[in-house]
C-alpha cells in the first residue's frame, strides 16, 4: 500500500526526516487494518501538510501559525474520505488526523458490512417464502 506525502511549496514550510518518520509510524497502523478496503496500486492514501500564517495585525507582531494536516483516502468502490485537522503544532496535528481517519474509515467499513447483512437477510427471507410457497 502507497502512502503519499504532499507539502505544497506556497506553504513555507519543509518536510523534514523526524516528521517524515512521525507521519509514516502515525498512519501506519490505520492503513494496514484498513488495507481491504482501500484502492490497491497508486497512492491510496495522500497526506498534505501546510502551514499558513494567519491576520498580522501590525509590522511588529507575526500571525498566529495554523498546523494544517488533511488527508485523503480512496476505497476500492470508488468513495473518497477526506478529513482535515488545524492546530498549533504539526504533531498534534497529525494525531488527530490518524485519529479521525481511523473513526471514518471504521464508520464506512461498518456501513458496507451493515448494507451487505441485510441483503444477505432479505435474500434468506425471500427464498424461505419461495420455499414455503412451494409446500402449499
Amino acid at each position: 500500500m502507497k502512502f503519499l506525502i504532499c507539502v505544497p511549496q506556497i506553504s513555507g514550510s519543509t518536510l523534514t526526516d523526524p516528521l517524515r518518520a512521525h507521519a509514516e509510524e502515525k498512519f501506519a497502523k490505520p492503513i494496514e487494518r484498513f488495507a481491504e478496503i482501500l484502492r490497491e496500486g497508486e497512492a491510496s492514501v495522500e497526506l498534505s501538510l501546510k502551514v499558513e500564517t494567519r491576520a498580522k495585525h501590525d509590522a511588529e507582531h507575526r500571525g498566529q501559525e495554523a498546523h494544517i494536516a488533511e488527508v485523503t483516502a480512496h476505497c476500492k468502490d470508488k468513495h473518497v474520505i477526506h478529513c482535515a485537522t488545524t492546530t498549533d503544532d504539526m504533531y498534534a496535528s497529525l494525531d488527530g488526523l490518524t485519529d479521525t481517519l481511523t473513526r471514518q474509515l471504521l464508520k464506512y467499513k461498518e456501513r458496507k458490512v451493515d448494507v451487505k447483512e441485510s441483503r444477505k437477510r432479505e435474500r434468506k427471507a425471500v427464498l424461505n417464502d419461495e420455499a414455503l410457497g412451494d409446500e402449499e
